[in-house]
């Protein structure tokens, strides 16, 4: 027999507060937690690159947008998690609104980036010469906004279905 055979799983659900210590807390909320840090990481990145010369940071644009609603997201995990868990589901919708907000924002962006080639007078010609097929690409920090933000919404979205399983679950007995 299996140690873990017959054991009851932690209660992801459950408002008490021994379930609440940073040995037991759910997966999906670290992960949730390391979302919020990767989008500031990505948004202080590098969004597109100028002819593999020079870097365009998302500071420069959005990605102000991206650290603010990145550093909601987180301050609400970090707020709600030893709240009841009606309060932790209607704080993990609002997250899993930011998380759509942060990847809208990159999706945009990251978008608009091969059309700046077309805006620019000469800007083929340029890089032609540069010998590249485009003069403007995207980069890293838009990779990973994007990637962050849509983990973010996803993610928030599953823990709350885990939430009210196990509220659900806990109700009825």
């Amino acid at each position: 027999m299996e140690p873990s055979e017959g054991k009851a799983l932690p209660n992801v659900g459950s408002s008490n507060s021994s379930q609440q210590t940073g040995t037991t807390r759910d997966l999906i909320w670290w992960i949730l937690i390391a979302c919020c840090g990767l989008a500031f990481i990505g948004a202080v990145g590098p969004w597109a690159t100028l002819a593999n010369f020079a870097d365009i940071y998302g500071t420069s644009r959005e990605g102000w947008l991206v650290i603010a609603a990145a550093g909601i997201a987180l301050a609400i995990l970090l707020v709600s998690e030893t709240k009841p868990t009606k309060i932790r589901v209607n704080a993990l919708f609002v997250v899993a609104l930011a998380g759509l907000a942060i990847a809208g924002i990159s999706a945009y962006d990251w978008a608009h980036i091969s059309e700046i080639d077309s805006k620019i007078p000469g800007a083929g010609l340029v890089a032609g010469f540069l010998g590249k097929q485009e003069l403007f690409k995207s980069s890293w920090g838009i990779w990973l906004v994007t990637a962050s933000g849509v983990l973010l919404a996803v993610l928030a979205v599953a823990r709350i279905v885990l939430l009210t399983r196990a509220n659900q679950a806990s109700s009825l007995t």
